[in-house]
C-alpha cells in the first residue's frame, strides 16, 4: 500500500483530535490537557502491543555508502529546497494559533482551522497515492510552492480570524502535495537499503532544522516588524523554493 494512503489515517486522527478533544477540553477545562494527552498515548501503546513485527529480507547497511549518497550535489540541493519550503510550512504551523488569538478568535475557531487543514489534505493524499506516479515530482513541488506563496499572500490580507479557517483549506494543495511528493522523490533516488536512513534525514530537515529556523526567524520578524512582513517573508521563501524546484527540474531534463 502506498505511504500516502496510510498517511490518510494520520490526517483523520489529527482532524478528530482537533474537533473531539477540543470539545472535550472545553467541557472539562484546559487544565486536563496533560491528562487527556497521557491517556491518548496510553491507548496508543496498548494498541501497538497487539501488532506483530514485520520480518523481511534486508541487505546489510554500510553507512559509508549512505553518507556518500547524501553528499551527492543533487541530493544536497534537494534537501536545501526541502528546508526552505519546510520553513514556510513551519511559519504557518507555529504562528497560526497565536495570530488568530490576537485577532480575537475563540478556542473553537482555532480548532476549526486545524481541523479544516487536516481534513482538506485527505483527498489529496488519496489521489496522489492512486495517481501520483503519473506526474513528475519536481513540477508538483514547484506547484505546491507557488500555491504556498499565494496562501501566505492571502493570509497577509486577512483582517478577521474567520478567514484563516477558509484559507486553511489550501493546506490540501500546499502541504498535501509537498509531503507526499517529496517522499516519493526521495524513495526514487535513494537505494532501498538506505531508504529508511534517507527518510530519517528528510524528517530531521523538515521537522527539526526547519522548525528551529522558523521559530527563531519567524518569532523575531513577527515581534519586531508585524504580521504583514511575516507573511511577506513566508511568500518570498515559497517563491524561492518554487524557483529552485523548477530550475532543478530543467537541469535534470538537460542532464537526462
Amino acid at each position: 500500500m502506498p505511504f500516502t494512503l496510510v498517511r490518510i489515517f494520520g490526517s483523520l486522527g489529527f482532524a478528530s483530535a482537533a474537533l473531539l478533544l477540543g470539545l472535550l477540553l472545553k467541557e472539562i477545562g484546559s487544565e486536563w490537557t496533560l491528562a487527556v494527552a497521557l491517556a491518548t498515548i496510553g491507548i496508543t501503546f496498548g494498541l501497538s502491543a497487539l501488532l506483530k513485527d514485520y520480518s523481511g529480507s534486508l541487505r546489510k547497511i554500510e553507512f559509508s555508502g549512505f553518507f556518500r549518497i547524501i553528499r551527492q550535489p543533487d541530493l544536497l540541493i534537494f534537501f536545501t529546497l526541502v528546508f526552505i519550503f519546510s520553513v514556510v510550512h513551519r511559519l504557518n504551523e507555529g504562528f497560526l494559533a497565536v495570530m488568530m488569538r490576537q485577532m480575537g478568535a475563540s478556542d473553537a475557531l482555532v480548532g476549526a482551522a486545524w481541523m479544516i487543514s487536516a481534513v482538506s489534505e485527505i483527498p489529496v493524499f488519496y489521489l496522489l497515492g492512486k495517481y501520483g506516479h503519473k506526474f513528475r515530482e519536481l513540477p508538483l513541488l514547484f506547484i505546491a510552492s507557488l500555491l504556498y506563496a499565494l496562501r501566505f499572500l492571502l493570509l497577509g490580507q486577512v483582517r478577521q480570524p474567520e478567514w484563516f479557517v477558509v484559507i486553511q483549506a489550501m493546506h490540501s494543495v500546499t502541504f498535501g502535495i509537498y509531503y507526499a511528493t517529496a517522499l516519493r522523490y526521495l524513495s526514487g533516488v535513494i537505494p532501498d537499503e538506505y531508504r529508511s536512513s534517507g527518510l530519517a534525514v528528510y524528517t530531521i530537515v523538515w521537522a527539526g532544522f526547519a522548525g528551529i529556523a522558523s521559530g527563531i526567524v519567524g518569532g523575531y520578524v513577527y515581534q519586531h516588524f508585524g504580521r504583514g512582513l511575516f507573511f511577506d517573508l513566508g511568500a518570498a521563501l515559497a517563491l524561492i523554493a518554487a524557483a529552485g524546484f523548477l530550475a532543478k527540474h530543467w537541469a535534470d531534463r538537460r542532464a537526462g
